[in-house]
């Protein structure tokens, strides 16, 4: 045998995909969608608020944008007495 002359392995071919695949993605998709509405969405409306001045008895009207204001008071970076 001599070096460099190894010849070359045929090509793989790519396993087919088996038929539940599609039936496995369509019996996941409930609880993706409930994630999404139920934990995802709440979060996401709970960190926007978290950036407004609400007092939350009154209207929607009421809603100030406080932005970064609301974690320095709570954190305690504030200036001043």
């Amino acid at each position: 045998m001599r070096y460099g002359s190894a010849r070359p392995r045929p090509a793989q071919k790519r396993p087919a995909r088996r038929p539940g695949y599609r039936t496995a993605y369509w019996f996941l998709l409930p609880n993706g969608l409930g994630f999404l509405v139920f934990t995802l969405v709440p979060v996401l409306a709970a960190l926007g608020l978290s950036f407004t001045h609400w007092d939350a008895i009154e209207s929607w009207q009421g809603i100030r944008w406080g932005g970064v204001n609301n974690y320095v008071e709570i954190l305690g970076f504030h200036r001043g007495p």
